[in-house]
């Protein structure tokens, strides 16, 4: 979006009456801004707010420039307070906005009296959307006082079942007691995050088999599947969203539960990003009888809070014998750090990342060329070599020899070129022909430290036949 939305004329001109702030939510300092105003894991959110400070809408994903005009336009028709003698329902809603419950109370009485039809439902309804709005905005003091409302006034509405585990969420936050509702519900969720993935029954096995094509069945699949994918995802954002109290049950899950269960604890505890989180997974990984598939969970779930201070740890993960599997969830980690941070000159990253590029593993080689792209340290020159030689496909056209190609091009400070011109994929002739360069120029490189690339000391460039 940066090159090509919000460079749009157009938008240039929205933007230039509003006030612009972005914000980095892997850093340390803005996750409480993200927590209270991020409703998706989705990147980008944009979250538009009022001068009163009022959150007035919200969206996420990358958009072109028409699109984004319309969310805006959007924000700004709700951004406008209502006049002071407007309808109680738009005064009701922008004190909801406000979380301001004293605000709201003349506002529902004003409908009691009025007794119009549909009021009923109004005041129901505002009462409900200060619950979430509270609830969104973590202000868990109103929101306690917001869903004693709602119970009170509505005690067979709706929304009952959802105001009692808003009100033990704000009950928790306040006093630290988890409530009965909020318990069945944190173990509804993970009940969801645990249903086994829609497979194919034995005789849709066999038809396939046998090359008999079942139209009707591919279709049913591929809707279960789809639906799979979005209940799991909204248990796991809802407990996310919870927070602290469903902790305890999250870890339970990551270290006893098998399968989906063990691998969507690990996701929601990487999403939560909770400090105290950090510590509890790091002792995990001190404990030396973890079987290797909760074990990568469990770095993965680690390297997911993206905590500088663990970057030590990947470290020698990525370059010990652990298994491969491991290795690779430490691997994405340093990456993600090393993103953080634009890159990095730690040689102890680059010798790690070079022990990791040395076994054959496909996946673990996969993600170790993508984090050597953060690297401005010498790399081992020869590991690249012998990778160029590995053709193995990682998706569409690239292969590994091909990431192995670009990693050591960006090493020798130039694109790799065969007769002048930049080299696109990496064919075996063009394989050959670096392995002849390198030995031959092998004892002149020199590593530029300003620069950050090896050089020839005569200045000979990677071109020929």
């Amino acid at each position: 979006m940066e090159r090509v939305t919000f460079r749009a004329p157009e938008v240039v001109e929205a933007f230039a009456g509003i006030e612009v702030c972005k914000l980095d939510v892997d850093l340390a300092a803005n996750r409480e801004v993200g927590a209270r105003h991020r409703r998706t894991v989705s990147l980008p959110t944009f979250v538009a707010l009022a001068a009163d400070g009022r959150e007035v809408h919200q969206w996420s994903g990358a958009l072109p420039p028409a699109d984004l005009l319309r969310e805006l336009a959007t924000a700004a028709a709700a951004a406008a307070p209502p006049p002071a003698g407007a309808d109680p329902v738009a005064l009701g809603e922008f004190a909801c906005a406000r979380c301001d419950r004293e605000a709201l109370a003349p506002q529902l009485a004003a409908l009691a009296r009025r007794g119009a039809p549909g009021d009923a439902e109004q005041i129901e309804r505002l009462l409900w959307l200060l619950c979430t709005t509270s609830f969104d905005q973590q202000r868990w003091p109103e929101l306690a006082l917001a869903t004693q409302d709602y119970l009170a006034r509505c005690p067979e509405g709706a929304h009952r079942d959802e105001a009692m585990v808003m009100q033990g969420r704000a009950t928790f936050a306040v006093d630290g007691v988890l409530t009965e509702a909020l318990r069945a519900h944190i173990d509804a969720l993970l009940a969801d995050g645990a249903v086994p993935f829609p497979g194919s029954s034995l005789l849709d096995r066999a038809k396939r088999f046998a090359g008999v094509q079942d139209e009707a069945a591919e279709r049913a699949l591929r809707a279960a599947a789809s639906a799979w994918v979005e209940r799991v995802n909204a248990a796991m954002q809802r407990l996310a969203r919870l927070g602290p109290p469903a902790v305890p049950a999250l870890r339970r899950a990551l270290l006893e539960g098998e399968g989906e269960t063990m691998r969507h604890a690990a996701t929601t505890l990487g999403w939560m990003r909770l400090p105290e989180n950090v510590g509890f997974l790091r002792a995990q990984l001190e404990r030396a009888n973890t079987p290797a598939p909760r074990r990568a969970e469990v770095v993965r779930a680690l390297a997911m809070h993206k905590d500088p201070a663990c970057l030590p740890l990947f470290v020698a993960i990525a370059r010990g014998d652990e298994p491969p599997r491991v290795r690779t969830e430490a691997v994405e980690g340093i990456r993600d750090l090393c993103h953080l941070g634009d890159g990095t000159t730690d040689p102890a990253v680059a010798g790690a990342l070079d022990a990791a590029l040395a076994h054959r593993d496909l996946r673990l080689r996969q993600w170790t060329l993508q984090a050597m792209f953060e690297v401005k340290a010498p790399l081992a020159l020869g590991n690249l070599l012998e990778a160029l030689d590995d053709r193995r496909t990682l998706f569409a056209e690239f292969r590994i020899c091909g990431n192995a190609m670009w990693i050591l091009g960006q090493q020798l400070g130039s694109l790799v070129q065969v007769d002048g011109e930049p080299a696109g994929t990496c064919t075996p002739a063009i394989a050959a022909f670096l392995e002849r360069w390198y030995s031959a120029n092998r004892h002149r490189l020199v590593w530029d430290a300003d620069a950050c690339h090896w050089a020839v000391r005569d200045g000979a460039a990677v071109q020929g036949k």
